[in-house]
């Protein structure tokens, strides 16, 4: 049936959604309840005609970029005659699309999200340090978008049915979201043991027959001991930095310009699609220096961090080093993304305020930023004003 908008509650227009002929979901809005039923009907007599009636619409096509991107498309004009999301909650559904774009590729067909997959997904996202509300709402999203193809008739069954996911520690009375971070002793001992692996990595064979000659194993320690200075100097996601290749660097200017990411099970970098994920970030003179150093010993490479195949580091690669990095630094298992909340925190504690803190961080909205990082704003602030009032105070008993 035709979805009636309503405007002061009276019928303003009637939506018919339908597959064109090159299989994409779309609509078309009419002013007359009559023409849109008979345009849904005629657009589904051509459907059935060149699907086959038990076919499934798109089946073997469907890839989860265009599922989720007109799943939330439907959903702010009104899915299934429901009400038109409001502007809040279409941004949110914006940021948590692309949260999961770095887990779920665009380019995964639906036909291949089987319950293992989707459970994957989930233990995945458990692991990658986003604060527990987000991934509670980005896996909702998912099984939502799957539940609305199966709805749609797009695919048969929901492939996430009977798999949920639980949240804890979330303040739900503020809205505001938990967040998890390395303590400053943390970060230092991960900095401190990189460089020692790096050493180690380097140093010569010390017994046997090769005693005194180079090592031949040990080139990941070599190569991402500075991976650790990266994250938590700039705050860039791990998508990011997979991606950053010399020329993006700027030595000349201290800067480095952070514009394309590998997502997850992909080899070659995409551009960062938000205005807001193209960002300029400013390097402290002691990573440039050490990172000129390191494009000294690479010699001709492409990436910052590259195999020895010429390639950049995939995701589980460099998962299973920080792994080790953090069992050899004793500090409790934690993702990449502490790091980019222990940037935030250092950011926050040196006095910027909220526009640069969106900026660097890549942030679309700003109210997103707040939600995240509003409590350490706050804390901040309070010890400002109580060292302020306790100057005061110290003036007038003077």
């Amino acid at each position: 049936m035709p979805v009636e908008l309503k405007q002061d509650g009276k019928p303003s227009k009637w939506v018919v959604y339908f597959y064109n002929e090159e299989g994409k979901r779309t609509s078309r809005t009419f002013t007359q309840r009559a023409k849109a039923l008979g345009f849904e009907k005629t657009a589904k007599a051509e459907r059935k005609e060149t699907t086959g009636k038990n076919k499934p619409l798109l089946k073997g096509q469907l890839t989860y970029g265009d599922l989720i991107d007109t799943y939330i498309r439907d959903s702010k004009i009104g899915r299934d005659g429901n009400d038109p999301w409001k502007a809040s909650t279409a941004r949110k559904a914006e940021e948590d699309r692309n949260v999961i774009r770095r887990f779920l590729p665009d380019e995964t067909l639906v036909r291949d999200l089987t319950p293992k997959k989707i459970r994957e997904l989930r233990m995945a996202l458990q692991e990658s340090g986003y604060s527990k509300p987000t991934i509670v709402g980005v896996f909702k999203q998912v099984k939502a978008a799957l539940a609305y193809a199966v709805v749609m008739e797009i695919i048969p069954a929901n492939p996430s049915a009977g798999i949920t996911i639980k949240m804890k520690n979330a303040n739900a009375q503020s809205g505001a979201l938990k967040m998890e971070m390395f303590s400053k002793e943390e970060a230092q001992a991960i900095l401190t043991n990189a460089a020692t692996l790096r050493d180690k990595a380097i140093a010569p064979v010390r017994f046997g027959r090769n005693a005194g000659q180079p090592r031949k194993n040990g080139h990941t320690k070599r190569n991402l001991w500075l991976v650790p200075y990266v994250l938590f100097e700039t705050g860039i996601r791990v998508g990011e930095l997979l991606a950053l290749e010399w020329d993006r660097i700027n030595f000349d200017q201290g800067e480095m310009l952070i514009n394309q990411a590998i997502i997850k099970e992909e080899k070659e970098p995409t551009w960062v699609k938000s205005e807001a994920g193209q960002r300029t970030l400013i390097l402290s003179r002691g990573l440039l220096a050490a990172l000129q150093e390191k494009k000294e010993q690479d010699g001709d490479t492409r990436f910052v961090f590259e195999t020895t195949t010429g390639k950049a580091y995939d995701y589980d690669a460099l998962k299973k080093y920080w792994k080790d990095l953090l069992s050899v630094a004793d500090v409790p298992h934690g993702g990449f993304h502490k790091c980019r909340h222990y940037y935030a925190s250092r950011l926050i504690e040196a006095g910027v305020d909220l526009k640069v803190l969106t900026t660097n961080m890549g942030h679309a909205d700003p109210a997103f930023t707040l939600r995240v990082y509003g409590h350490l704003f706050n804390d901040r602030d309070t010890r400002d004003k109580k060292r302020q009032i306790a100057e005061q105070l110290s003036t007038l008993a003077a």
